[in-house]
């Protein structure tokens, strides 16, 4: 039965989005729905085995990263490059914030936080 695999950089991500699907969409997701790559675009390779094979099992594979303070066409651009590099497929790639935005996960909880607080 096919089934998600969420690409993610750590430990964050993962806590983030389990809690945010839970609460939105009353699902849980399990650790084993994720691959935590441990950094950055660079890193895809380290990951390149899990990846391939959640593709071979029929898995839609979808990417969280973060933008980063550079430029977010070209984080973008280098995941996409990267990813063709070694033959990866992804559904689809999100970056943090909001998926136009510089930034990284910490840009979005810090904006959901009242100014007084």
């Amino acid at each position: 039965m096919a089934g998600i695999s969420i690409i993610v950089e750590g430990e964050e991500d993962i806590r983030f989005l389990q809690d945010f699907i839970r609460l939105h969409f009353n699902t849980e997701l399990s650790k084993d729905s994720f691959i935590e790559i441990g950094g950055k675009t660079e890193k895809l390779k380290l990951s390149q085995a899990k990846i391939q094979s959640s593709t071979a099992k029929g898995n839609r594979n979808i990417i969280f990263f973060d933008a980063d303070d550079n430029d977010f066409s070209s984080t973008s651009k280098k995941i996409k490059e990267e990813a063709s590099k070694l033959n990866l497929q992804f559904d689809s790639v999100f970056l943090f914030p909001d998926n136009k935005s510089n930034g990284n996960l910490e840009n979005l909880l810090r904006g959901c936080i009242h100014k007084d607080n």
